[in-house]
C-alpha cells in the first residue's frame, strides 16, 4: 500500500513538473527549395529537441485548427493570441545548395514581440538534428547559435574550421635545385641538386619552418646548417599560396678558371665561405588540413659574406646568391 502511494505521489510530481512546461503554438516552417518531406522531419526533430530542454512542450497549430499559412510574427501574435496560447514559434527552411539554412523565431502573442529570433545552418542533412537542437537550445536559453556548442553538438563545417585553426607540426624531405645568379658560384656552376631535411609548425595564417640539407652540382658546394623561415599563408583553405622570409646559416664553395690568350688575364680559383644567408620568396601548399601536404617553395638567397674574396688577380670577389626551386610531400 506504501508503495502505490509513493508511485502515485511520484507520477503526480512528475506530471505537475510537465504540465509546468510552457506550450507555445508551433506553425508549420515555411519551405523555401526544401521537400516537404524534410519539413515534416524538420518540424518533429525540432518539437522533440525542445520537449527535451524541459521549458516548453510545442503544440503543432496543424493538430489544433488545421493547417493554416503563418510566417510572420504579426500573423503568429494573432492566431496565437485568439487560440488562447501565449507563445507562438514559427520558421523556415531554406535551401542554398547543399546548405539547409534553419530560422525560428519565438513570438510573444500579447503583443507581437519577437522574443527569439536565430538561424542556423546546416551543411548537409545530416547535421539538421544538430543545427535543430542547439536551436531548441538557444530558443530556451536565450543563447546565440555560436553559444550553444557543446560536445557533441558540433556541426561538420564547425569541425573543420576548428581543424584548421589548430597549430600542428609536419615534416619531410624537400628536393630542387638552386640557379646561381651572375656566376656567384663560378662561371662553370649552372645549377646544383638539393636535398633538405625540412620542418614545419602552422598556426591559422602563419607557420615557421626550418630546414637543413645540402646542395651540390659542378663542383660547387652548398651546406645549409639551418634555414630558419616564418610565412603567412594567403587564405585557410586546403589550396593557398604563401609567402616568407627568413636568414640561414651556409657554407658555400665555387671554382671559377678564365684562361686567355694573354697570361696576365688568366685566373682561377676555389674558394668558400661561411655566413649568414638572407632568403625570402613565395609557395603554394595543397591539402593544407589533411594528414598530408605538398609544397612548392622559390626563394631568392643571398650570402653576406663572399667567396674569393679579391684572393687571386683579376678575378672578382663573390656574394653568392640564386633561385632555391623545392617541393615536398610533409606528414603532419
Amino acid at each position: 500500500m506504501r508503495v502505490m502511494a509513493v508511485l502515485v505521489i511520484s507520477l503526480t510530481c512528475i506530471t505537475g513538473v510537465v504540465d509546468a512546461a510552457e506550450k507555445p503554438l508551433m506553425f508549420r516552417f515555411k519551405s523555401v527549395g526544401v521537400e516537404e518531406d524534410l519539413v515534416d522531419a524538420t518540424m518533429m526533430l525540432f518539437k522533440g529537441s525542445l520537449e527535451e530542454e524541459g521549458k516548453y512542450r510545442p503544440v503543432s497549430a496543424d493538430d489544433v485548427m488545421g493547417y493554416v499559412e503563418c510566417y510572420e510574427s504579426t500573423c503568429a501574435a494573432e492566431i496565437g493570441w485568439e487560440a488562447g496560447y501565449e507563445k507562438a514559434i514559427i520558421g523556415s527552411l531554406t535551401r542554398l545548395g547543399y546548405k539547409i539554412i534553419v530560422r525560428v523565431q519565438l513570438v510573444d502573442t500579447r503583443d507581437g514581440t519577437v522574443l527569439y529570433s536565430e538561424d542556423g545552418v546546416s551543411e548537409s542533412e545530416e547535421d539538421l538534428d544538430t543545427v535543430l537542437a542547439r536551436l531548441a537550445k538557444g530558443v530556451t536559453t536565450g543563447s546565440k547559435f555560436e553559444g550553444t556548442a557543446e560536445v557533441g553538438m558540433i556541426t561538420e563545417k564547425e569541425a573543420l574550421e576548428d581543424r584548421r585553426r589548430e597549430s600542428y607540426s609536419s615534416k619531410g624531405l624537400r628536393v630542387g635545385f638552386i640557379w646561381p645568379i651572375d656566376n656567384s658560384f663560378g662561371n662553370k656552376i649552372d645549377r646544383l641538386t638539393a636535398l633538405d631535411f625540412a620542418y614545419q609548425h602552422d598556426l591559422p595564417d602563419f607557420f615557421l619552418a626550418g630546414r637543413s640539407g645540402i646542395r651540390w652540382g659542378d663542383g660547387g658546394v652548398d651546406i645549409c646548417f639551418l634555414d630558419a623561415k616564418i610565412g603567412r599563408y594567403l587564405s585557410r583553405g586546403d589550396f593557398t599560396p604563401f609567402v616568407n622570409g627568413g636568414v640561414g646559416v651556409h657554407y658555400i664553395r665555387g671554382k671559377e678558371t678564365v684562361q686567355s690568350d694573354d697570361v696576365t688575364a688568366s685566373y682561377s680559383w676555389d674558394d668558400g665561405a661561411y655566413g649568414l644567408v638572407l632568403l625570402g620568396g613565395a609557395g603554394f601548399t595543397a591539402f593544407r588540413t589533411y594528414d598530408f601536404q605538398f609544397q612548392i617553395d622559390v626563394d631568392y638567397f643571398i650570402m653576406l659574406d663572399k667567396i674569393n674574396d679579391e684572393k687571386v688577380e683579376g678575378s672578382d670577389a663573390r656574394r653568392p646568391q640564386g633561385i632555391l626551386f623545392t617541393f615536398c610531400i610533409r606528414k603532419n
